[in-house]
């Protein structure tokens, strides 16, 4: 399951870096065309190149990076959906040689439509720390996630030329997910005998001849005995269901909105 949720970030940055790096390219020495049509082809991810590093930040929250880079088209960027707070941004050095691994901690241009609609002092000082350059240059800034020796040498070594691919997939909700799955003790999770040991030899309950009380109503699963609100206000399958789920020690439902 951890790599499941792992994968639905990375696989199509993966699937996209491997695109290039296996045909020798980099985004850089794409023409025009090229470029506009490979981001157009890729599956879930946005990219930019000439990436520079403008600063490194250290303190007691992470280690920070800004970074001015270019889109691959003209046009200019609606950050509405792209490097919004906490999405997974991979950057790499023309070459494909050294990575990093980052999350956006503070767009500016998310800031910039507040500010400019409720005029607010302390977001417009925020603001100007940063000081946006003049498009087709974004400036956007980043914390890093892969802390280790790599990195440090990675942000001395590459200030140019980076390119970035950024996950449409929304890291942050995959945080909590990722985290909870490495921190599970597998002989307290509910279900381990069907979860983890896949055995549904036994799922029908113990006494499946129990009476339920509903609002005071009785409910008899196996004998198909039910109150008349439910037999009234739900369709054969949803009846079904119940049922399956008063005589089952585990049951899957799936019911579309």
């Amino acid at each position: 399951m951890f790599f499941l949720e792992y994968e639905d970030c990375y696989l199509n940055l993966r699937k996209a870096i491997y695109k290039l790096k296996n045909k020798c390219l980099n985004i850089h020495n794409l023409n025009k065309t090229e470029k506009k049509n490979f981001e157009k082809n890729q599956k879930d991810i946005y990219c930019y190149f000439n990436g520079e590093i403008i600063n490194i930040e250290i303190n007691n929250e992470g280690i920070f990076i800004i970074i001015d880079f270019s889109s691959l088209t003209e046009k200019k960027i609606n950050f509405s959906k792209r490097m919004i707070n906490s999405s997974l941004v991979v950057i790499t050095n023309n070459s494909f040689s050294d990575y990093l691994l980052s999350v956006v901690s503070y767009n500016p241009y998310i800031e910039k439509k507040l500010v400019e609609k409720n005029g607010e002092s302390g977001r417009k000082y925020k603001l100007d720390m940063l000081q946006i350059p003049k498009e087709p240059r974004y400036r956007i800034k980043f914390e890093v996630i892969n802390l280790s020796n790599e990195s440090f040498g990675f942000m001395l070594a590459n200030k140019n030329n980076l390119q970035l691919f950024e996950s449409k997939s929304y890291f942050q909700t995959y945080i909590h997910i990722l985290n909870r799955l490495q921190n599970l003790v597998i002989k307290q999770l509910p279900f381990e005998e069907e979860i983890v040991k896949v055995n549904f030899d036994n799922l029908e309950i113990d006494n499946p001849d129990n009476i339920f009380i509903y609002n005071d109503n009785l409910i008899n699963p196996k004998n198909n005995i039910f109150p008349d609100s439910f037999i009234n206000n739900l369709d054969e399958s949803q009846l079904e269901a119940i049922k399956h789920c008063l005589t089952s020690k585990l049951a899957l439902i799936q019911g579309p909105p």
